[in-house]
Formats: C-alpha cells, structure tokens, sequence
C-alpha cells in the first residue's frame, strides 16, 4: 500500500504594487480620486480608456464643482473638442463679429498644429502665451486676434466646451497701440490729383478711375461700397442712395450730395442713363492714386485717405457727428465719428463759441 504525502512547499508571495498608494478614492462621488501629491483628479473611463483628469485643485469642495464639469463633459464627449474645432463653431455661430475677421484668425491660428489641434480642455495659459510668442503680431492684429480667440473660448466655456476661460487668467494682455495720424488731402489737392488722373493719355482706365475716385471722395464712402453700387440703387425722384456696407452686411441711405450731384449726374448721361447694372467698371484707383502722387509730389494717399477727406469736408459744413456716422453705415451713434476726428470736431466747436460769444458781447 503506497501511502502519498502532499509536502506543503512554502511559496514566496509577490507584492504587487497597488494603486491605492497613488490613487486615494474620495467617497461620495463616482470617479472622484485624489493623487498622492494632493490634487484631485477625474479618474474613469473615456471613450473605453481609463483616463485621469486633474481638476487642478486641492480643494475638495472646489473639486467636486469642477468634477460635475468634467463629467457632463465626458457624457456628451464634448470634451475632446480642439481649439481650431471650437473656433470653426465659433465663426459659424457669427459670435458677434465679422466672419472675415475670424477667418483670418483661423487660419493664422491653422497654420501652427500644436495650438490648433490641442484639445480645449488641456489649453492652459502659457499654451496661449506660447503661441502669440511665435506669431508675433503689430500692436492692432495682435489685438484683435486676442479678442477673437478669447471670445471663441468664453464661447466654448458658455456652451459647456470647456471649464474656464484660459484668458482670465492672463492680465495686460493687450498691446497698446499707438494711433498713427493719417495724412489726408485738402479739397484742393484732391481735384488736382483727379484732374491729373483724368488727363493720363497713357491710361486706358483713366476716366473709369477718374469717376471711381470722385464720387469715393465726394459721397465719402469706400471702396467695396463703391464697386457694388447699381444704378438701381439711385432714386432720382427722392435724391437718396441706397449703400450696401460690406464690412456689416448692413444697408443704409446717403442723400445725393449738393457737391456730388453734377458728377453723378454727368456720369448717368455719359452711360447712357441706364436704368440697371453696376455704376463703376473699376474695382479700385490704388495705382492710378499712388502714380498720380507720385508725380505731383503729393504724399502717397489711399482711397480710404479720399474717404477721411469726405468725412471731414461734411463735419466742416456743419453736419453732426452723429449725422455723419449714420452716412458711413455706422450704428454707434457717432462714437467712431468723434474719436477719430475730434480735433476736426473740437476745432469748429471753438469757433462756434467765439462766434457765440462775440454776439454776446463776451468777447470783442
């Protein structure tokens, strides 16, 4: 009889290294752990992979708040959203501002991947800091792209994208910038310029760019306003004109100018008095402008410098600030209007009162 005798052979236990050492969970809440350097941290799945989220705290009523956050974000997988997915649903959402503004900001912002492809939740401040280090922009684009991106990602924190703003937590941001005086041309100088166009033998566009640049420094409009005026849009029998300003997509009405009138009116005999189709044939005067200039001796004006000229020649007259503004399309009621031209404005305030004042018998 063979008697078998089971040896107990003494086996060396394994410690395995446990998580619970790191990961310390705080009951109460699903998911809610705090980390062994103190912070707490969303710690469940996403999209199928265990993933911790620190919600940069370690204070645990803070972080229950931001764990509520995180995890409505997590349910509805808007979380993983990038920073140039959340600017692309900020343009198309119009945000307030011009859809070519934030173009612009999209693509620059396109052009640098590791900013642009960063999920929102991750951006931190001196990723933002970071990225306009090394596009490095004048005082005004730098500027406006601030205002864009961190409108874009209150837009993302407002519609659950994200948890805060990363711009709250950067101050004096903004460049300051320093408003250059833009040189404008007297009346004189303006129809000797057009005078001089019109008389370019060499050009074959000089009477187009002629009657483009007139009726740009008389009605005192631009030049997209300019290109996309109808005839169609002129009422004779009312004497008022229809503009389209592109920047706003908006329209408004300008009288027919005392001052603009015979131009406008030679130009409709001259075409033949059309009853449809576009006023100009030039999309701009820029090079018959700056050559004209440049053989006058006159300083390089621009067709927005045409534009100043009109607006001040109207404030000269007498018109309103807030006449003024609703003239170029604005819709602030003059604020533009005064800040840009207030010594125009202050200048002719001054002699209003001395006049005032010497019909008083203030002054002699």
């Amino acid at each position: 009889m063979y008697v078998y005798f089971n040896f107990l052979m003494p086996t060396k236990t394994v410690k395995s290294k446990s998580t619970n050492k790191i990961w310390n969970k705080v009951a109460g809440l699903s998911n809610f752990y705090r980390y062994k350097n103190g912070n707490y941290y969303f710690r469940g799945k996403v999209k199928g992979k265990i993933r911790p989220i620190c919600l940069d705290t370690q204070d645990k009523d803070i972080a229950k708040r931001k764990l509520l956050e995180v995890q409505r974000q997590i349910k509805s997988s808007i979380g993983e959203i990038t920073f140039i997915e959340l600017l692309d649903l900020y343009r198309k959402s119009r945000g307030g501002r011009n859809e070519k503004t934030i173009m612009d900001v999209y693509r620059r912002l396109k052009k640098h991947p590791a900013t642009a492809r960063m999920l929102v939740r991750k951006i931190k401040p001196v990723h933002i800091t970071e990225y306009f280090a090394c596009i490095d922009l004048n005082p005004r684009m730098h500027n406006l792209n601030v205002e864009t991106l961190k409108a874009a990602l209150q837009y993302g924190v407002d519609n659950d994208y994200l948890l805060t703003n990363p711009f709250s937590k950067l101050h004096r941001f903004r460049k300051k910038t320093k408003r250059i005086v833009p040189v404008i041309p007297t009346l004189e100088e303006f129809e000797i310029i057009m005078l001089y166009i019109l008389s370019n033998t060499y050009s074959d566009t000089a009477e187009k760019a002629y009657d483009l640049g007139m009726f740009i420094g008389l009605a005192a409009l631009g030049e997209a306003e300019a290109r996309n005026l109808k005839w169609q849009d002129i009422n004779w029998e009312t004497q008022r004109i229809k503009i389209k300003r592109i920047k706003t997509d908006t329209d408004f009405e300008i009288p027919v100018y005392k001052w603009l009138k015979p131009h406008l009116l030679d130009l409709f005999e001259r075409s033949g008095q059309p009853k449809v189709g576009q006023v100009f044939k030039l999309k701009t005067i820029k090079r018959s402008l700056e050559s004209a200039c440049e053989s006058l001796g006159f300083d390089l004006f621009t067709p927005r410098n045409l534009r100043q000229m009109g607006i001040i020649h109207q404030l000269e007259i007498g018109l309103k600030p807030k006449i003024v503004a609703k003239y170029q399309g604005h819709q602030d009621g003059g604020i533009l209007i005064m800040n840009t031209y207030s010594e125009v404005i202050n200048r002719d305030e001054d002699k209003n009162l001395n006049l005032i004042l010497l019909n008083l018998g203030v002054v002699e």
